[in-house]
């Protein structure tokens, strides 16, 4: 699973990218443009351990144009409960509680945007640690807190309801460039996005 979610990393990397190699010193350009700030919510949906879950963000970043860039915290809305059950002595059978947190780094680049739509590559890069608490019964008798490094890749699409409001949807891939694999997986998100940064220009234009 490891492998075909490497394949889909590298395969959406340059089927992104390979159109868009004569733009990368306009988008340089777009660097001196002077910064818009930006401030939200981003949240997404994956498939881990066979278990659905939520991962929720927020950020902040800069809107240069083309390129956006943002720092944020991430982490699992709820952690994933595993039992290693002992048929022999069930006595003996443990839980594991599986979660995670991470701050990462977003290079978002925009590829096409009109009026009502808007479609970007972002590119993550986080630090953090999982956690893995181990129960017998209700005594925790093993903490491990392994380093996790996820890289993300994915097509985000936007159609703008308002110059602060949209409805946006996307998919993407996560891979651990550690040994935390169990963590890796494929994601998406879908719903109502706000635009912080923009709805308080609005209401305080300067």
């Amino acid at each position: 699973m490891r492998f075909i979610g490497l394949i889909f990393f590298i395969l959406l990397s340059s089927n992104s990218f390979s159109q868009e190699v004569n733009n990368i010193s306009s988008a340089r350009l777009e660097l001196q443009n002077k910064p818009r700030f930006l401030l939200g919510g981003d949240n997404n949906f994956s498939l881990l351990n066979d278990e659905p879950v939520r991962i929720t963000g927020i950020r902040y970043g800069f809107d240069y144009g083309k390129i956006k860039l943002y720092e944020g915290f991430y982490y699992l809305q709820k952690a994933i409960l595993k039992s290693n059950e002992n048929i022999l002595n069930p006595g003996d059978t443990s839980t594991q509680k599986v979660s995670f947190s991470y701050l990462s780094t977003t290079v978002e680049y925009v590829f096409y945007e009109n009026n009502k739509w808007e479609f970007t590559v972002p590119i993550k890069l986080g630090f953090g640690t999982g956690i893995k608490n181990t129960f017998l019964g209700d005594s925790i008798v093993k903490i491990e807190k392994p380093l996790f490094i996820p890289a993300e890749l994915s097509v985000m699409g936007l159609y703008k309801l308002t110059p602060w409001a949209g409805v946006s949807a996307g998919l993407g891939y996560r891979i651990s460039l550690y040994n935390t694999n169990e963590f890796d997986g494929s994601f998406y998100s879908f719903g109502i996005k706000i635009f912080l940064g923009k709805l308080y220009r609005t209401i305080r234009p300067q």
